[in-house]
């Protein structure tokens, strides 16, 4: 042990030597820097003995330290009390919450988690300045966070009075004490850390000067610091269990995304051979969810969604996501809470959440109040998930107050909370892979029931959410002889290659590991195993970031204009914007109002694009990159509505052939008011509309529906005659 008079010479030793340049840059910072930041490894490299002292005994050493820091800035000039911080602790001594024991009281040591819960900044008093009645002074330390100490008695031998504290009145002199900023943090462990079936643990941690009101719910973060105990108290007394609270010296957050994956350079080298493979695709495919069969054109996407694209900042400030919003649509039994549960574990920062379970707050934020009236922000699973996945089954399930939450999380990623005395923002930087069921239970082929509704109004859904998605997916359960058989086949067979769980259970058999998980699937397909397949996208995302070259914006725009040609619409000029189509054929195909793609819709090519870019570990985004995004965009739009994808007829309900219909019998009604200043009689638009091949029963059900809309009006005297509000 390094002798305390000896301490100082030798923090002094090192700071002269190694952290000249840095004491000189913080005099200047000061006393907006009010902590000077040493790495553990520069101090380790001066003094190893004096190093491994500091991590034992850190009390006496770092009060030293900043004693020697603070005769060194008087040297330059400022007076300045501040903080020598050592960061990045040696591994040994970072530990995981649920490792943390007794033993670990004394020594310096580093923590790893997310901020859960953050509390609002408040000043603690340190030192204390406590004046009796009769005017003398008495000074105390305040070592304990949980609970004021005061005064026992007026010491007469130092010039007090000599009364007791219940025979005098002592009061505090705030001027005369030490004040400090303070917050109380909870940590929670990391997601990726904790084990299949156990909750995550929890620390309350205390921040303070300015590390407070530094971090935010949703920070993945290293804590540096100190164990304490504190006795737990029921019925007012304490009792012999404590709980253990983290006094935090320094903190580093961890801001780039997938740094926690570590990768060999063995496992670097077989990315790079995956990546010049020519079966790639098909390779990534078939690791996704090898248990379940088919789907290849779902998989593809949930290949790119893992990777996802490029987050950039525009010059005027705007932020263009990078991440790939998903939503599967599908009937019961079509294994999507199977492809959720297997994402939400492949992916380096996965979080799950079940819609009839989770509410608005638990996916956003809630602030919750305290017993003494503070309030405490606490993070959801979106926050949680930031720079990772965040997969929600039963989307169709939640409260519509609640879904509204999720629209600016979706889009502007972040998350605005003004709640009681709480005013921040948090970040929700996160892909979102959704699962919903048809309300119906079962969904209506449009083409079977021509009374049935587009496939996504059959879903609970408000419809501006779902224009947030990149890509929505149909999964019907269709009954096809052949298919069926390889189906059923492929389940019975898979079914029969797990481990019974009992013998994992008593410990006759081993559970599966990882590397188990890609053996004997799929026709023996080569698949690549769940681990590898992380570091291939840790390594993807980290390191690759694409841009487009300018072929493939050229293939993404001519698509765009393509789309909008064909689908229908006005141009500038205000004439049909169509190839020689004009409004009022009887294809029902094309209308005034007909958007078949919108200007959202070129992002999600480039965040595809850019994605199976990153799958190549390209830095340029190719015509095959492009081609791939537009052929994935083709097939889940024409899955979902046809050839006459329409995002008009999405958003509103109707499709294009009745939104015509309604559109050609408003305009009769009307013309036929304005000219003859009467009401419109019902066989006078039957027979007009017989000429446009619209039936009586099409007709009558339209009307009625826009009476109740209140578009048209029928008067109470003639229920048969109709004119414009």
């Amino acid at each position: 042990m390094v002798l305390q008079f000896d301490m100082g010479a030798r923090w002094r030793g090192f700071l002269e030597e190694v952290c000249h340049e840095s004491i000189a840059t913080f005099s200047l910072l000061w006393p907006e820097e009010q902590g000077l930041e040493v790495r553990y490894g520069d101090l380790q490299a001066y003094d190893p003995d004096f190093a491994a002292d500091v991590l034992l005994h850190p009390g006496l050493s770092l009060d030293a330290a900043r004693q020697t820091l603070k005769a060194l800035l008087q040297d330059l000039g400022v007076d300045a009390d501040a903080e020598l911080r050592l960061i990045e602790l040696p591994l040994d001594h970072r530990f995981v919450l649920r490792e943390i024991r007794n033993k670990h009281i004394s020594p310096l040591i580093a923590i790893e988690g997310i901020v859960a819960k953050i509390t609002s900044v408040r000043p603690m008093i340190t030192i204390a300045t406590f004046r009796c009645i009769c005017g003398y002074d008495t000074v105390l330390e305040q070592l304990d966070e949980s609970k004021m100490t005061t005064p026992l008695m007026c010491e007469i031998h130092e010039g007090g009075c000599g009364r007791e504290d219940r025979k005098t009145r002592f009061t505090i002199v705030h001027e005369d004490s030490a004040h400090l900023d303070t917050q109380t943090v909870e940590i929670q462990e990391l997601p990726e850390k904790v084990k299949s079936g156990q909750s995550a643990e929890v620390m309350q941690c205390y921040l303070q000067g300015d590390m407070a009101g530094v971090l935010s719910p949703g920070n993945r973060v290293v804590l540096n610091g100190r164990l304490f105990r504190r006795a737990q108290r029921k019925g007012g007394r304490d009792t012999p269990i404590f709980d253990l609270i983290f006094k935090c010296h320094s903190f580093e957050r961890k801001n780039i995304p997938l740094e926690e994956v570590t990768i060999s350079d063995e496992e670097k080298e077989m990315i790079v051979n995956y990546s010049k493979r020519e079966d790639l695709e098909s390779l990534l495919v078939n690791s996704i969810a090898p248990s379940i069969f088919g789907h290849y054109a779902i998989k593809r996407s949930l290949v790119l969604q893992l990777f996802g694209g490029v987050s950039r900042i525009n010059s005027d400030g705007t932020r263009a996501r990078g991440d790939i919003h998903i939503l599967l649509m599908g009937d019961p039994g079509v294994a999507k809470s199977q492809l959720l549960n297997y994402m939400v574990a492949l992916a380096p920062r996965g979080q799950f959440a079940s819609g009839m379970s989770t509410s608005g707050a638990g996916l956003t934020a809630a602030a919750v109040q305290h017993s003494d009236g503070g309030w405490t922000v606490e993070a959801g699973a979106l926050p949680l998930a930031d720079m990772g996945l965040a997969c929600i089954d039963e989307f169709d399930k939640m409260g519509e107050q609640d879904r509204s939450a999720m629209h600016e999380a979706m889009e502007q990623q972040k998350i605005s909370i003004h709640k009681a005395t709480v005013h921040t923002t948090m970040r929700t930087r996160c892909a979102i892979l959704a699962a919903a069921n048809p309300s119906d239970g079962k969904f209506i082929h449009p083409e079977v029931d021509k009374k049935s509704r587009p496939y996504t109004q059959q879903i609970m859904l408000t419809k501006p959410l779902l224009t947030r998605f990149d890509c929505i997916w149909m999964m019907l359960d269709k009954p096809e002889k052949d298919d069926d058989r390889r189906i059923g086949m492929h389940i019975a067979k898979y079914r029969q290659t797990g481990t019974p769980e009992w013998l994992i259970d008593e410990g006759i058999a081993p559970a599966p590991t990882s590397e188990d998980v890609a053996k004997g699937i799929i026709d023996g397909s080569e698949l690549i195993e769940p681990d590898l397949f992380q570091k291939y996208v840790a390594y993807a995302k980290k390191f690759i970031h694409p841009t487009l070259t300018d072929a493939a914006r050229e293939l993404i725009v001519d698509y765009y204009v393509k789309t909008r040609t064909e689908g229908g619409g006005i141009n500038e000029s205000g004439s049909v914007y169509t190839d020689g189509k004009k409004f009022g054929t009887e294809s029902g195909l094309d209308s005034f109002d007909s958007v078949p793609i919108t200007a959202r819709s070129i992002e999600s090519l480039v965040r595809l694009a850019e994605a199976h870019a990153r799958t190549r570990l390209s830095d340029d985004v190719e015509i095959v990159d492009a081609n791939l995004a537009i052929a994935t965009f083709d097939v889940w739009r024409y899955e979902l509505m046809g050839g006459d994808y329409d995002e008009t007829s999405m958003v509103s309900g109707k499709t294009t052939t009745k939104r015509n219909q309604e559109h050609r019998i408003v305009s009769y009604i009307i013309q036929q008011y304005q000219n003859t200043d009467q009401t419109v009689k019902l066989f006078s638009i039957l027979n007009e509309m017989e000429k446009h091949n619209i039936s009586k029963t099409q007709v009558e059900g339209i009307l009625d529906s826009l009476c109740n809309g209140g578009t048209l009006f029928r008067p109470l005297s003639n229920r048969n005659e109709y004119q414009p509000t």
